[in-house]
């Protein structure tokens, strides 16, 4: 792997990407199921150009917000970078350095319960941050 240097302004928003996950992808879901719940019921009476399916209605919605679209964007980075890593111990280092106080990074001598050097954790979340950025378009 080529450990290009990551410009720190690219890393820090990546890594605040990384820090909201838990709670983004919460509320994308309810936001998805409200919309979903609450779309409009076709009686068979005519109502302007809504369309006549549910999910469809819900579909459009979704689609047609530009925070829901970047939302989805940032959730699915994280998840392929995250579900990326091979080893589930290599996603519990990212579970304690990220979610476990999303205000701030645990620092990887204080993570407690995982078998890797300080060296290694670093790789690991520097592969993650590097997938999470290349997918987002922030680092090349």
């Amino acid at each position: 792997m080529n450990y290009t240097k990551i410009p720190k302004d690219s890393w820090a928003i990546i890594e605040r990407v990384l820090r909201r996950y838990p709670e983004q992808k919460r509320e994308y879901d309810n936001t998805r199921e409200m919309a979903i719940e609450s779309t409009p019921f076709n009686d068979g009476q005519p109502r302007s150009n809504y369309p006549a399916n549910r999910t469809e209605t819900a579909i459009v919605n979704l689609i047609s917000n530009p925070r829901m679209q970047r939302m989805e964007r940032e959730i699915a980075a994280v998840e392929k970078a995250y579900y990326g890593l091979e080893y589930e111990e290599q996603r519990k280092v990212i579970r304690l350095r990220y979610w476990t106080n999303p205000w701030r990074n645990i620092p990887y001598n204080h993570l407690n319960g995982v078998d890797y050097s300080e060296r290694q954790m670093h790789r690991i979340v520097y592969r993650v941050v590097k997938t999470v950025g290349k997918e987002l378009g922030e680092i090349e």
